[in-house]
């Protein structure tokens, strides 16, 4: 088990294999979100055993504590651990807090694309609760959107396997929900919002004035922020050139995304590699 935390609103833990430390967690109070992305788990929240089997989001409430009790050879599992507060204080999470909380613990199976989704969230949330050098605000800020997207998400599969419970989301939360999971699809070679505005059939300004709404960021911030912290995932755990990881991010020249690291940084992609490569 590999956990990762910093004064954010959730913990991150990672489980992969057999190497699991059979561990009470306490979680007063607290949402557990699993997604296991391979292999097959078994989790305590509270005493109560459930079996999660790669795919599966188990989604529970707990007051005391959780434990992995056997994981399998092949596993590869994320476990968030959510303040309660921040579910409470999240606007894109409002309407599933009552249903989770009377019907948990609930298992989610979403299909291979939302599986990809949600493993680009993970990612995501595992890169800014490992900033070496102390968090940001930027940073704070880039986990909780995120967290906040990944209850978004989960809340929209729960929605979708379960009509008939009547927690729809109004249109601006379905707009919003739309142009981030274009985002976390497209961002590589789409950075203008004229592109997602068309997808979804809306004017420019009205998606941004939407999505600053709901999520309380522009759209060009949410752009910016998904291609700085894919730039810091690569210039931290890949090799690759300036130049390579440039083009891979849609960049037209080295130096412009130079540039644009630096503004949004204060680093050079060199610096920041040099400061941060594990």
């Amino acid at each position: 088990m590999e956990f990762i935390s910093k004064k954010l609103p959730a913990e991150v833990y990672v489980y992969k294999g057999l190497a699991v430390e059979i561990q009470n967690i306490s979680c007063s109070g607290h949402f557990i979100l699993v997604f296991v992305k391979s292999g097959i788990m078994r989790i305590l929240v509270d005493g109560v055993s459930m079996l999660g089997v790669s795919g599966e989001i188990i989604v529970a409430v707990s007051q005391e504590y959780y434990q992995v009790i056997h994981a399998g050879k092949k596993l590869f599992c994320y476990i968030v651990k959510i303040n309660r507060e921040f579910i409470l204080e999240t606007k894109m999470f409002n309407h599933f807090i009552e249903t989770f909380i009377k019907k948990h613990p609930l298992k989610i199976i979403p299909d291979a694309f939302e599986q990809k989704v949600l493993s680009r969230i993970m990612k995501l949330l595992m890169y800014y609760s490992t900033v070496q050098d102390g968090i940001s605000q930027l940073s704070v800020q880039s986990f909780s959107m995120t967290l906040s997207l990944l209850l978004f998400q989960t809340g929209w599969l729960y929605n979708h396997s379960n009509p008939s419970e009547n927690t729809t989301y109004n249109r601006k939360e379905a707009l919003t929900m739309g142009f981030l999971k274009l985002l976390l699809k497209h961002f590589r070679q789409e950075q203008n919002i004229g592109f997602y505005s068309g997808v979804l059939c809306v004017t420019d300004g009205y998606l941004n004035k939407v999505v600053r709404e709901v999520t309380g960021k522009t759209v060009g911030f949410c752009i910016a922020e998904i291609l700085i912290s894919e730039a810091k995932y690569l210039l931290v755990h890949h090799s690759d050139g300036i130049e390579t990881i440039s083009e891979q991010l849609g960049f037209s020249s080295g130096g412009s995304f130079r540039r644009f690291f630096k503004r949004h940084t204060l680093f050079t992609p060199l610096e920041f590699r040099k400061r941060f490569q594990v």
